[in-house]
């Protein structure tokens, strides 16, 4: 197990990365004495997703609120009782937030108890009841903000995009080390699939998903793994591909797809949890995207960071947040490189108003 010093970040080159840009030096905030504090998952805070998508938030309230930060990664294969031990050593570095990711939200979720005089943002720890349409499941301890997101709502939506722009008629997708976010978008995109199928009077046939609760998994930041599997898919026929993997593992799937575009010029992906069109490491697939699922887990977590640091901050079932299509927590890009016709577009747009009204419902177990 890692624990990492004191970062010290330059704002403009990691903002830059996010889309954001950092305040010229005349109107940077006023140092407050706030210290947030993050411990990141398995997937660690570079993986161009959750993890890096909230450390990007804590980046951005640095800017905004001028907190100070201090990071803690554990390494791979780490125990619960790795992750506590760097939660006691970054309680040291005189953290006043918690911002915790994954697994690690859900060994911050034990201690918050114990420390009342601590906030606590846990994004999509096990007190989440992920792809229930009802809501979540969330802390009740008020010093907890609760984030989560109805994920299968955007992979849904990939899901139906894919089909419907497939002319193979059979179309993949695959996680890294399917995590809580990666599993509920990949169970979307599934639906997604079969809902097309049905009113569309299509039979296209999804790959990497065995029907139950399995999928094809290629590691973390694996970029090998990634292309690999992409080629194998590709050669089996599928023509879009969904990989719900960190963009710099994207880089991996882009390039065996792009070999093949002489062959087949009618393959694309679509992105997830981050606009990939945006991300520098994505660059090589920009001109096979149709386009991204994203999630607002940097913006989320700013925001959260800036109650606390105003006196705002409400936790508990108040204070949960719960990410989907109706409040913009959870959205798709319009086209990217590869249009779509317009008519197609305001389908699309209709699907996503009937999800907000309950008229398609998405909701699944396949976790």
């Amino acid at each position: 197990m890692k624990l990492a010093k004191s970062v010290a970040v330059v704002l403009a080159s990691a903002l830059a990365l996010a889309g954001c840009s950092a305040r010229p030096d005349s109107v940077l905030p006023t140092p407050v004495n706030v210290t947030a504090c993050i411990l990141g998952d398995q997937q660690g805070l570079d993986d161009h997703s959750v993890g890096s998508s909230a450390y990007l938030g804590m980046l951005q309230a640095q800017a905004q609120y001028g907190v100070k930060l201090r990071v803690a990664k554990i390494a791979e294969g780490s125990t619960d009782a790795d992750k506590l031990t760097a939660y006691k050593n970054l309680l040291k570095k005189g953290c006043s937030i918690m911002v915790g990711v994954g697994d690690a939200a859900d060994v911050f979720e034990n201690q918050a108890s114990a420390h009342a005089n601590l906030k606590f943002i846990l994004v999509h720890g096990r007190s989440y009841s992920l792809g229930d349409a009802s809501g979540v499941r969330a802390s009740k301890l008020s010093n907890v903000k609760s984030i989560s997101y109805q994920s299968e709502q955007g992979g849904f939506l990939a899901g139906y995009l894919a089909a419907s722009q497939s002319q193979s008629g059979k179309v993949a997708a695959f996680g890294s080390s399917l995590t809580r976010t990666e599993t509920s978008l990949l169970a979307g995109f599934y639906l997604g699939v079969q809902y097309a199928n049905e009113v569309q009077g299509k039979a296209v046939e999804v790959l990497g998903h065995n029907r139950g609760d399995v999928w094809q998994a290629v590691g973390k930041n694996d970029s090998e793994a990634a292309r690999t599997t992409t080629i194998q898919y590709l050669s089996d026929g599928a023509d879009v591909i969904f990989p719900v993997v960190g963009d710099s593992q994207a880089d991996g799937a882009a390039l065996s797809a792009l070999t093949l575009i002489q062959a087949n010029d009618a393959v694309s992906m679509i992105g997830s949890v981050t606009d990939w069109y945006k991300n520098p490491s994505a660059r090589e697939v920009r001109d096979r995207l149709l386009a991204s699922v994203t999630l607002s887990i940097q913006q989320d977590v700013a925001n959260a960071i800036g109650t606390a640091v105003a006196g705002t901050f409400v936790g508990g079932t108040e204070g949960s947040i719960l990410g989907n299509l109706d409040n913009t927590g959870v959205s798709i890009t319009g086209a990217h490189s590869i249009a779509y016709p317009q008519s197609f577009n305001l389908v699309l747009s209709q699907l996503i108003q009937d999800i907000k009204d309950g008229k398609v419902v998405v909701k699944s177990n396949l976790r």
